[in-house]
């Protein structure tokens, strides 16, 4: 029966408390509820259990019963403050890791506005995620877009929780198609753009998402396992390779352009025309051995 008083006394509080605030939700309210509910039946219990420890007797004196009935809802009271407090926070503390658990913390990718037109037209992952709303844009203050910003995953156009198997293959399917080596377009700045955003998601996408490792303990697993994460390790380092070639072809290019500038600076003559095609000669020459050079790397890890 004392238990039955105690429980009605602690909704009564409760109730008391909550719905007067009629700026929290109801979600909060219940969670205040339900603390101070168990709170106050706990409190109250405890207080009952520590008379009984100390074998007091029962107080006959109707005063003496009075005060210990005070004492009781006192106790009672504050657990069912305490409770509703909380339950409250419980919830909150909840909320906050729901919240937290939506947020994305990926790597991404920025594609500038004068490339984003022609990008998004060849990448559909890059269209999918701005038809979508997913993609980030930066405006200026005219409500020009700056900049976009996009996950590895939608670079490649797959799922966040595709497996090893699928990102490599369009990994794979992409380098085939924008390697400036092996690009049949006539847009070849554009292929060389490209190519470097998906280096630049292969990059940022995990090596345990790419190799699809997972602990096994069968023994008799172990080798499919570990012949799947060497040629995840081939992969990562051919496209390493071409990356290292394309921005070594690059500084190549440049030392050549700034040679020509300084030539052409120094004045107009027979000279002059026989500096330059030495420099298109050694340039020529430079790019064919930066590609034996690379090409020699790639042989020996396939």
């Amino acid at each position: 029966m004392k238990t039955v008083h105690i429980i009605l006394l602690s909704l009564a509080l409760s109730t008391a408390i909550t719905p007067s605030a009629q700026a929290l939700s109801n979600h909060t309210k219940a969670a205040m509820l339900a603390g101070a509910i168990l709170g106050g039946s706990i409190e109250a219990y405890q207080y009952i259990k520590s008379i009984e420890e100390q074998n007091e007797p029962i107080p006959e004196n109707e005063e003496k019963k009075e005060l210990s009935k005070k004492e009781l809802l006192l106790h009672a009271t504050l657990g069912a403050i305490k409770g509703s407090f909380v339950g409250a926070a419980c919830l909150q503390v909840t909320r906050l890791i729901q919240f937290i658990s939506t947020l994305d913390f990926s790597p991404r990718i920025e594609i500038d506005k004068n490339d984003l037109e022609a990008i998004k037209n060849e990448l559909p992952g890059v269209k999918k995620a701005l038809d979508e709303e997913r993609a980030k844009v930066t405006k200026d203050k005219d409500g020009n877009v700056i900049f976009a910003s996009f996950t590895a995953y939608d670079v490649l156009d797959i799922d966040k929780n595709a497996s090893g198997k699928k990102i490599r293959t369009m990994h794979r399917e992409l380098c085939k198609k924008w390697h400036p080596d092996q690009y049949s377009g006539s847009n070849e700045e554009l292929a060389t753009t490209v190519m470097g955003l998906v280096n630049e998601a292969w990059k940022s996408i995990p090596t345990h998402k790419k190799s699809d490792s997972t602990p096994r303990n069968n023994s008799n697993d172990s080798q499919p396992q570990q012949n799947v994460e060497k040629q995840n390790q081939k992969e990562q380092k051919c496209a390493d390779l071409e990356h290292e070639k394309k921005e070594r072809k690059n500084q190549v290019r440049n030392d050549y352009r700034k040679k020509l500038k300084t030539i052409r600076a120094s004045g107009a003559g027979y000279n002059q025309d026989r500096a330059i095609l030495q420099a298109e000669q050694r340039q020529e020459q430079e790019l064919v051995r930066v590609e034996t050079h690379y090409a020699n790397k790639m042989n020996k890890l396939l």
